[in-house]
């Protein structure tokens, strides 16, 4: 298992990868996998992202979803 925080992913916005900003991407990873992906097993890790605090523990099955 592994640890994700998607509540405060460090995103750079410049191509030199000097600066970054941390954002909250949880709703939107849970929407576009909610949207773009099938099965009970996208279903149930997009609400576990949804309803998250920020940090989500997830199998290696559930990281090639993401």
């Amino acid at each position: 298992m592994k640890t994700v925080d998607l509540k405060e992913l460090e995103i750079f916005t410049d191509i030199s990868k000097r600066q970054q900003v941390r954002c909250d991407v949880r709703r939107d990873i849970a929407n576009l996998i909610y949207r773009e992906m099938h099965g009970i097993e996208a279903l149930n890790l997009a609400l576990a992202i949804y309803k998250s605090d920020g940090k989500v523990e997830i199998t290696d099955d559930e990281l090639r979803i993401l």
